[in-house]
């Protein structure tokens, strides 16, 4: 595999697992679904951009 389609496949994985905390159970009486999904958005930011960072040249 390449180290793109590895930062790709990764980065799918990310998002996906963010659209699944945003269903969560056990989240769901955590607050408002703003709440919620203003949580989920700063993780992903977050994974996003350390992900992008462990992949520099």
């Amino acid at each position: 595999m390449t180290q793109s389609l590895v930062h790709f496949l990764m980065s799918g994985a990310l998002i996906a697992i963010g659209i699944y905390l945003f269903d969560h159970p056990k989240l769901q009486n955590a607050g408002s679904r703003l709440f919620r999904g203003v949580v989920v958005w700063i993780v992903l930011v977050l994974g996003l951009r350390a992900l992008d960072y462990a992949f520099l040249p």
